[in-house]
């Protein structure tokens, strides 16, 4: 496998309906597994721990794509900052932030589309949101720790080093702060050699992530988190991503 080309107009046009599209765009089957849909808010009413939460507290969406994440994460009150390495994928977040809802084009089959209509994520009432075109191995925030919160959702089997990717996000991440992992781990060489890899001969990548990080970080919660991509009306990614929170120490 290739890594995906996150420029492409496709790419855009597919992640726009996986964070904004209705439910029967993204599955137009009643008998599909419904509970994987609207996993960028999902995965953030899965992992953070809104009760820790201080009052103006700030975060970081690491990898946000198109921002859904970066919403729900701002309906909690939070500042965030939400940046991606993919220019397009970031002017289109800016362009949802702007109120430039586009229709979108999605295949059905072959050369084949339809044109469907995105649903526009709510503005938040006291959180705000920013998005940046920027690197995961080298952010484009301060390297200290000044955020409440870190996201960094199927993100960590995408970059070149998944430890220096993590070690920048801890950087960012205050004392008591919380860390929101989630990822299938489907590791790609091209996308990071096997070495980088977060496995470990018979270590399963949560084992490597208590081994690692669990020395700055204790693991507060684990869980399971699925989630659809459609490629077509009739063919489907259902991945299950693994969910943790780590509070860092301090």
């Amino acid at each position: 496998m290739t890594a995906p080309d996150y420029e492409s107009r496709e790419a855009v046009d597919q992640y726009l309906l996986f964070h904004y599209g209705s439910d029967e765009a993204n599955l137009p089957w009643s008998f599909g597994p419904s509970g994987a849909l609207r996993y960028p808010v999902r995965v953030v009413e899965a992992l953070l721990d809104s009760s820790i939460l201080p009052s103006g507290g700030k975060a970081l969406d690491i990898g946000c794509a198109v921002g859904a994440s970066s919403f729900a994460l701002a309906h909690r009150g939070l500042e965030v900052t939400g940046f991606d390495l993919s220019a397009a994928l970031i002017k289109a977040a800016n362009q949802i932030t702007q109120g430039e809802i586009r229709d979108i084009s999605i295949p059905r089959s072959g050369t084949l589309e339809e044109t469907v209509s995105l649903i526009p994520p709510e503005k938040p009432v006291s959180g705000k949101v920013a998005f940046l075109v920027g690197d995961a191995m080298n952010p484009p925030t301060p390297a200290e720790p000044g955020n409440d919160v870190v996201l960094l959702a199927n993100l960590i089997d995408r970059v070149p080093d998944p430890w220096k990717c993590l070690q920048e996000a801890i950087k960012r991440l205050r004392p008591g702060g919380q860390l929101l992992l989630a990822s299938p781990y489907t590791w790609l060489e091209s996308c990071a050699p096997p070495e980088k890899w977060l496995v470990r001969d018979k270590e399963p990548p949560l084992e490597v992530l208590q081994r690692t990080i669990g020395k700055e970080l204790k693991l507060a919660f684990r869980t399971d988190i699925p989630f659809l991509i459609r490629e077509h009306e009739r063919k489907f990614q259902w991945s299950v991503a693994e969910g943790t929170r780590w509070i860092k120490s301090g």
